[in-house]
């Protein structure tokens, strides 16, 4: 009877054992589907969410190409004016008498302090806005030689127009620009703008 009783047990034990393998292995599954499940609907969104960012990209006023027609145009326009300019256009923060572009313009600090045309106006650095609200830089260049009257450009859309403004001053704290006077800077920057 004992020898029954052990064979019974083990029986019993060896069913519940299956019984539990079976149970866990289907609920394992069961997880292993959701995490897929999940993956399969990051990867969805992430797509889609990328496919956002391509369009806004397509429909901003500034892009890489932009970026870069800029960065071979300067490369030539400097060389013809004897000058060396350093540019947002090549991944690089111009140092304008110690302001460092565009990192004081995204942070805010140069509020109040830009004169444009004789008026100060709201301005932004976005160059991959969809939108425009006020004076958006698009691209920074500085004159890499530090002397005593160094030129400072930005390059800019307001009211969905191109405008090249030069600054050769740095008075009390503000920066005077004007539209610059150069064609060729004014007409260049407008094609790459356009195109």
């Amino acid at each position: 009877m004992k020898k029954s009783t052990g064979w019974t047990l083990a029986l019993i034990v060896a069913a519940v054992f299956i019984g539990l393998m079976f149970v866990l292995g289907k609920n394992s599954g069961h997880k292993v589907s959701e995490k897929n499940d999940t993956a399969a609907s990051y990867a969805a969104s992430s797509s889609s969410s990328s496919k956002k960012k391509a369009a806004v990209a397509e429909n901003s006023f500034w892009s890489n190409k932009k970026n870069e027609d800029l960065s071979s145009f300067m490369s030539s326009w400097q060389k013809k004016m004897k000058q060396e300019y350093v540019g947002t256009y090549d991944g690089k923060e111009p140092n304008y008498y110690g302001i460092l572009l565009p990192e004081e313009l995204e942070s805010g600090r140069l509020k109040n302090q830009l004169i444009f045309d004789g008026k100060q106006k709201n301005v932004s650095w976005n160059p991959s806005a969809n939108e425009q609200d006020g004076l958006n830089i698009v691209a920074v260049a500085a004159q890499s030689s530090q002397g005593m009257k160094n030129i400072l450009y930005f390059f800019a859309i307001e009211n969905n127009q191109p405008t090249v403004y030069v600054s050769t001053t740095n008075n009390g704290g503000q920066l005077y620009f004007e539209k610059s006077q150069n064609a060729d800077l004014q007409k260049n920057f407008g094609k790459i703008f356009h195109s």
